[in-house]
This record gives C-alpha cells, structure tokens and sequence, in this order.
C-alpha cells in the first residue's frame, strides 16, 4: 500500500455482519452519503441489489458532491471537484468507470488529490490506462499513483544560487511517502529530488540545469527496473496553487535500470522553461505512476 508518513491503507471494507437486506428499512439515499464505510466490491453489490438501489444512486448522482462512486475515490485520496452541470447518469457511471479503472493502482488515502472535474477524470483515466498497457507483459506489478509536494522558493533558491563554478547548492526535496512500494527489494520509502548540477556544453562551456531524481530510504536488495510516468497539473482556475487540472498527455515515460545498492537515480533534466518547470517553481505538484520490477523477474 502507498501512504503519507503514517501509511494510511486506501482499502476501506464493509463493516462485519453488514448485508444489503438490511437497508429496506432505512432511507436508501440518506445511507449513500456514507459510503465511505463500504469498499469497491460491496458498493456494486449494494447497487445491484435492487432496482430501487440502483435508481437510488442515480438519483443521488444529481449532486456530484454526493455521488456515491465520488464518495467512494475520496476514500483512495481523490478528490474530485465538478462545477459542471451533467445528467445524474453521466455523472454516475463516469465516476464508477473511473473509479474501476483506478482499482488497478494504489494511491495514499491521506493525501488528498485533487481532481477538476469530470473531464479532468477521464483524462487521469486515459494516463492510468496509457502507463497500464505501457507495462506489457510485466504482470503483477504493483503500481503506486503518487502526488509530490515541493516548497516552490526552495527549487526557485536552488535555481538562483545555481553558478557554474560554485559547488552545487543543496536540492529542494519533495514530501516522503512511506510504506509498502516492493517488498523483495526493501522499497518502504521514497521521495523527489530536484537539484542544480553543472554540465560541460557541446561547445567546451559549463551550464547548471535542473533535474528531477528519485530518492529510495534504503539500498535495494538486488538490481531492478522501476517504470515511471511524470506530468504535472495545469492552472484550473485563478489562483489554483495545487494544479488541480489534469493535462491532455503526460510529460514523460521512462524505464530505468536500478543497480543492487542504489538509493537514488536521475529521473530526467527539466527543460528550461517548461511546464515541468513552471510547475515546481509555482505550484510545486508534481505526479506520477511508478512500478518497480526486480530484475530477476523480468528475467523469466
């Protein structure tokens, strides 16, 4: 499971002894204000139950805010903002594709993501699937939806302080997610980096560039890959400091090879003037989808 410091778990199950039957007594669309109690599976089986169920999620749907299947992805962490005006349908089955797509990753519950609106869903959507069928035949991976936080004036500090001939200045750090990223390999613990270092130009010159790295809490046990997908959030509205709005495409893809006793690794050079850019020097959201994958098991 992937979590914030404490490593809160995102799987939250029905409470024992529960059984649909039990709700024809109550009032059905009250109780989906607190499906929060109720995990994937039992909220299907709670809308297949009855007809008046299923009418019952739609009709709670109206309001996206109370939409039970937007109830249920806050639970994951993701937090769905709409301000559009959609049918209670639309609404419902979007957000219940979604979140079936989403089942797929893991993300930390107490880190809340923000999403804005259901475009913004399915362009998450679209990047889950992309970074998914990119994976191929590495089966049973387990893949980790993850938001990082950076202080913007820290990277803004590391960039002016920045000199050609002057030792690096110390990287601006992201938030530090702890918990169960691979077992084999001893990944409990991992965080971005984005530090300034100095390159010798094609013409003989030396400039200082930005790059984004990743930062593991201990040593791998063995040799691995680990797959990565980094985008950031765009602008949503005036004075959006988190990047609510998913973009069309991500940013970048990359599989990189980890050597046995690696702690860190490059993840690529930040363009100068890029949106990646821009986004850790405003906003400081960067996202990303990342799997690691022992060697060893890629071998067979």
């Amino acid at each position: 499971m992937s979590g914030t410091r404490t490593g809160i778990s995102h799987d939250v199950h029905c409470k024992k002894g529960w059984k649909p039957g039990l709700l024809q007594t109550l009032d059905i669309v009250g109780l989906l204000s607190i499906t929060g109690f109720v995990d994937a599976k039992g909220l299907c089986r709670l809308e297949a139950s009855t007809a008046s169920m299923q009418q019952a999620f739609f009709t709670s749907s109206v309001n996206p805010e109370r939409a039970p299947w937007r109830l249920a992805a806050i639970q994951r962490g993701l937090c769905i903002l709409e301000r559009k005006s959609f049918s209670s349908r639309e609404v419902h089955q979007r957000l219940k594709r979604f979140y079936g797509k989403l089942h797929l990753v893991t993300s930390p519950a107490n880190w809340q993501w923000p999403i804005y609106g259901l475009d913004g869903v399915d362009r998450l959507e679209r990047i889950t699937e992309s970074f998914m069928h990119g994976l191929g035949q590495c089966h049973g991976l387990q893949v980790h939806l993850l938001e990082f936080a950076f202080q913007p004036k820290d990277v803004q500090n590391a960039l002016q302080n920045a000199n050609e001939w002057s030792p690096p200045p110390p990287p601006a750090k992201s938030n530090q997610y702890q918990g169960s990223f691979q077992q084999l390999l001893g990944v409990h613990q991992l965080h971005l980096e984005a530090s300034v270092q100095p390159l010798m130009t094609r013409h003989g010159g030396v400039e200082c560039a930005l790059f984004l790295e990743l930062r593991l809490g201990q040593s791998l046990t063995e040799s691995a890959w680990v797959h990565v997908l980094v985008w950031c959030g765009l602008e949503a509205f005036p004075g959006d400091c988190r990047g609510c709005a998913e973009p069309e495409e991500p940013m970048s893809a990359m599989q990189l090879r980890l050597p046995k006793g690696c702690v860190c690794s490059s993840l690529q050079r930040v363009a100068r003037g890029s949106l990646l850019q821009q986004a850790l020097t405003s906003h400081g959201t960067v996202r990303t989808l990342l799997a690691f994958e022992p060697c060893k098991s890629a071998a067979t």
